[in-house]
């Protein structure tokens, strides 16, 4: 039997291999838990257009101490359009003498099994409200176990009738593993809720609406020299029209005001707030030292055979090319301010982009040249790229 001998000069220099290695973000199951969000369903919009089994309630339940809560998910008057639903929360009067200092609310379970609280760490509580009684009233807030205990509280005044940003700090006294956010009012008192929300204090590089710090510090120490995202199948399956709450992946959606994101479908069957959105990726592509390779939809669904006409495309093209001034442009101008603005005046150095994810069908094929085409790719080269 012939034998072939494969000898390995592990010694001598070739050349380097430059951005061979790297890795691959998709938004599937909550990002794997890489947005530091602890609270699911933040802005009650859940809805059985993500999974059947949604509805605006989803991962809250009741709580009080023998008090009654009336709860109402309302449309309108939000505070914000794109995501148009709040909570009313009334917590019922019992009568007279009985349990007259009783408070009833609402409590988040989070992801998982629960939120987890670690001792001595902070964390950081952020909602909307505004009364819905007669006159202001207390809000409650409580980190709490899995058996309903406060492990921290706080207590905010709620004194307008308009939205009003309220926070606070929460230190937790234990270890938690499965633990639960609590909102209580007094009895006989109604308020409104809109974009609940719970971080650790420590995240990654120290940064709000940030990334939790020990996972984005394992993908940091993996040294990949490029970073894809964000999918993936969630980037081209969906409606053509970029208002739908089913709609392919409008990198726009995710950038700004996290209250000024809409709510999404994920292709993976739940909801996507776009918390992580593309500016918080080139933000971690730059803090691990990875090259960002942002992915972007060809105008084409091959799961549902979805196609914007030939003549559609330039839209499309536009949105390409905003992308790469948005990562590359100069902060005095077009995309290139609205980066800066968010933060970052400096370029983001961008160098390659993705057209469609592991494309099917003469779809793709048709418009692939033309969301690549010749005259885009010579602006894209000679503006930014």
């Amino acid at each position: 039997m012939e034998r072939n001998h494969i000898i390995i000069r592990s010694k001598d220099k070739q050349r380097p291999i430059s951005d061979l290695f790297g890795i691959f973000l998709e938004d599937i199951n909550h990002t794997a838990g890489l947005y530091a969000e602890m609270v699911q369903n933040r802005s009650f919009e859940f809805s059985p257009v993500d999974n059947p089994s949604y509805h605006a309630l989803t991962a809250w339940e009741k709580t009080g101490d023998g008090t009654d809560v009336a709860l109402a998910v309302l449309e309108g008057d939000a505070v914000s359009g794109k995501n148009p639903h709040y909570l009313r929360m009334q917590a019922i009067q019992v009568a007279i003498g009985q349990n007259a200092e009783g408070k009833a609310g609402v409590r988040n379970v989070g992801f998982g099994d629960g939120m987890h609280f670690e001792i001595g760490k902070r964390y950081r509580f952020s909602c909307y409200a505004r009364y819905a009684g007669d006159s202001p009233c207390s809000l409650e807030v409580a980190l709490q176990d899995g058996r309903g205990a406060d492990v921290s509280c706080e207590n905010l005044s709620v004194k307008q009738k308009s939205w009003e940003k309220l926070t606070c700090v929460l230190t937790a006294k234990e270890t938690v593993l499965n633990g639960k956010l609590a909102l209580l009012i007094p009895q006989g008192r109604a308020i409104e809720l809109d974009f609940v929300s719970l971080f650790p204090e420590e995240t990654y590089k120290g940064r709000e609406n940030g990334l939790r710090k020990d996972l984005a510090e394992t993908l940091e120490e993996l040294h990949p020299r490029f970073l894809r995202f964000p999918g993936g199948c969630l980037v081209h399956d969906g409606q053509l029209d970029g208002n739908a709450r089913d709609s392919l992946y409008r990198w726009k959606n995710t950038i700004g005001p996290v209250e000024e994101r809409p709510a999404r479908r994920n292709n993976w069957r739940y909801n996507q707030t776009l918390g992580l959105g593309y500016y918080e990726y080139f933000l971690l592509c730059e803090d691990i030292g990875a090259k960002p390779v942002p992915i972007l939809p060809a105008a084409y669904d091959p799961h549902h055979k979805r196609a914007v006409p030939l003549n559609g495309l330039n839209l499309w093209i536009q949105e390409t090319l905003d992308l790469i001034e948005f990562a590359n442009g100069d902060a005095s101008a077009g995309w290139g301010k609205v980066r800066a603005e968010l933060g970052h005046e400096r370029p983001f150095g961008l160098e390659y982009i993705g057209i469609g994810n592991e494309e099917v069908g003469d779809g793709f094929r048709e418009r692939f040249p033309l969301n690549c085409s010749p005259a885009g790719y010579r602006r894209a080269v000679e503006e930014n790229l």
